[in-house]
């Protein structure tokens, strides 16, 4: 096969995967490949799995497309993906960025970008911290029904890490319906005194939360945003990471 009808196979194989199910005279007609060209195309990705054709004779996407595009996806793992995302949030807020999951009733740290402030958090990967006191955590248990939040706090207590600290099953499935509902969650003081924390969700190609990302904003250097850009901002970075590896 020379480079031109290379060229044209990859052009036919992605034209139909926005158009599917296309004939071959719509296929002509928009690419302006000749019949006898298009033709001998066609048997080679028919023979390849890279297309089928239906009953009709209209063409759709094969396995074998479905296959290259499934591996892409597995090969974007959650952090190269979200690393240049969460620097460049932190960057355009310049406020400390987190990506964080659940382990029972913890957020577990697993990625932090620092900002230009001599001020430093004591998160650091790996860190844990009880999700009932964070906006990681009721983004995370958003996932989760209420009967299976209940469940995996029975027994619990939900000590304060600070005065404004949620510290009631009910007033955590509150917090946690409100995060469900918003795609957000913000925490005032809850964590750390003086620090508000807006999160939101990240979603996988199952529509599954498999993270959430937040940004920590130190009330005393008077930010210059509101919460609610603050709030957009993260929904916005966190939807993008969610595009990225195929959720959303």
């Amino acid at each position: 096969m020379t480079v031109k009808s290379a060229e044209r196979a990859l052009k036919v194989v992605e034209m139909i995967a926005h158009l599917q199910p296309i004939s071959a005279a719509q296929l002509r007609q928009k690419l302006d490949i000749p019949r006898s060209s298009l033709h001998g195309l066609m048997g080679v990705l028919l023979q390849s799995g890279f297309v089928v054709a239906d009953e009709s004779g209209n063409y759709g996407v094969g396995l074998k497309a479905f296959e290259i595009g499934a591996a892409w996806l597995e090969s974007m793992s959650l952090e190269t993906v979200a690393r240049p995302v969460l620097k460049s949030l932190v960057g355009n807020l310049n406020q400390i960025g987190h990506l964080g999951v659940l382990e029972g009733t913890d957020i577990i740290y697993v990625m932090k970008q620092e900002n230009d402030s001599p001020v430093r958090l004591i998160s650091a990967v790996g860190r844990r911290l009880p999700a009932h006191a964070t906006a990681l955590g009721k983004v995370l248990l958003g996932a989760l029904t209420n009967q299976e939040i209940t469940e995996r706090y029975r027994g619990v207590d939900l000590n304060p890490l600070t005065p404004a600290s949620v510290t009631s099953l009910a007033e955590l499935l509150e917090r946690v319906g409100e995060a469900r509902e918003e795609g957000l969650s913000v925490d005032a003081g809850e964590s750390t005194v003086g620090v508000t924390c807006y999160a939101a969700p990240i979603i996988d190609r199952n529509q599954k939360t498999v993270a959430a990302l937040s940004v920590s904003v130190i009330d005393t250097e008077s930010p210059e945003l509101s919460r609610a850009q603050y709030s957009q901002e993260v929904k916005n970075a966190a939807q993008e990471i969610s595009r990225l590896i195929g959720g959303g």
